[in-house]
């Protein structure tokens, strides 16, 4: 009934409209009088409440030096009854190829935007590039992301020494995709990975030569005779090695007191096995060389004391030249103390390692200096 009341105001308002003849009268054919009537009863359409949208989008991405490669994969829906542009990534990247080629792509509104066939779906792939920024030791890529339900990224095997950061994303551990649900905007932090140096040990010494005192004497024709004694800390065994120099010979050795046999090394040092020990062990070497002959009234002659590679806090040296000779000058690394006898020297160096005490020495015979 109310449908039939409401096609007589339809038809009292087309009445109004026409030209009535003079008997007031209205007179319509059956056909369209139906017609109206039918219009009237038709329902009105229903508004959807999303005419369009992106279902899915997947980016596979690569990164090159400063720059991202890949592609976008996403599948549009248009459930309008005419053609509509639905937005795909925003145009701040470069789009390189589009797939399928027939396509229309469209850049608006700062997105790339695909159109669409009325009531239709369809998946497009676009191939995009983006060059980054850099901030530190970190390369920043950023992108519009166009509203989607779902929104997942693949990244290539990053180059050793580099790691990525995606803030706002969930990691699906399983596939190694990342999620950015809900994000309108893609960014992507390519940080250089600061290499952590392995802890290291301080390399502690593993003796120290407390004092080492040494005793020489020479005779005219340069053969000297010396003994020098080391007092050795060390907390274990080990093997510690001196080297007299060239062209010595060994008189005699001895380690806590004990006589031993010194190994002979390739470079001419002998090499002693310290046992261990809380307390410092001492070990004695006696040897015998050679040097310059000494001149009938003066000259000069150089000589040395054994080397070693540990620290020496203090070595005392007392140098005895032939009867009838006298220093008159000392040069070298260690510092001069006068001595008790006319032919005595005594020297001292403190705190050395891999450096041999040594001397050259400035001799006379004073009574044949008094004579002339």
């Amino acid at each position: 009934m109310k449908h039939f009341f409401f096609a007589i105001a339809i038809l009292a308002g087309a009445a109004q409209a026409a030209d009535f003849s003079t008997s007031g009268q209205l007179t319509l054919p059956y056909s369209e009088f139906r017609q109206l009537l039918e219009k009237s009863m038709t329902p009105k359409e229903k508004l959807l409440p999303v005419s369009q949208t992106t279902l899915s989008t997947h980016l596979r991405l690569e990164i090159k030096d400063q720059e991202v490669v890949g592609n976008i994969r996403s599948k549009v829906l248009n459930m309008a009854t005419e053609p509509a542009l639905v937005p795909l990534i925003g145009d701040s990247v470069t789009v390189m190829k589009v797939e399928p080629p027939d396509t229309v792509l469209v850049r608006k509104g700062g997105y790339y935007q695909v159109l669409t066939a009325p009531s239709s779906s369809v998946e497009v792939t676009l191939q995009i590039g983006c060059r980054g920024r850099k901030e530190d030791h970190t390369t920043i890529f950023q992108c519009q992301l166009a509203p989607s339900a779902i929104v997942s990224l693949s990244l290539a095997k990053l180059p050793e020494g580099q790691k990525a950061e995606i803030p706002g994303a969930q990691w699906n551990s399983e596939t190694g995709d990342y999620y950015l649900a809900g994000q309108e905007s893609l960014e992507l932090r390519i940080k250089k990975i600061q290499e952590k140096q392995p802890a290291r040990k301080v390399a502690i010494m593993p003796a120290v030569v407390s004092e080492a005192t040494a005793a020489m004497r020479l005779v005219s024709d340069g053969t000297f005779l010396n003994s020098t004694t080391w007092t050795i800390r060390h907390s274990k065994a080990m093997v510690w090695s001196v080297n007299p120099g060239p062209e010595t010979q060994l008189v005699s050795a001895s380690v806590a007191g004990r006589p031993i046999a010194p190994v002979l090394g390739l470079d001419g040092s002998f090499e002693f096995q310290l046992p261990e020990n809380p307390n410092p062990t001492r070990v004695e070497l006696t040897y015998t060389g050679k040097t310059s002959a000494f001149g009938p009234v003066r000259g000069d002659l150089a000589v040395s004391l054994p080397s070693t590679d540990l620290l020496i806090e203090k070595s005392d040296w007392q140098l005895l030249l032939p009867s009838g000779y006298a220093p008159v000058a000392v040069e070298g690394n260690t510092d001069f103390l006068p001595g008790e006898l006319p032919n005595e020297i005594r020297l001292r160096k403190e705190l050395s390692r891999n450096e041999a005490p040594s001397v050259r020495i400035y001799y006379q015979k004073p009574e044949t200096n008094k004579n002339q």
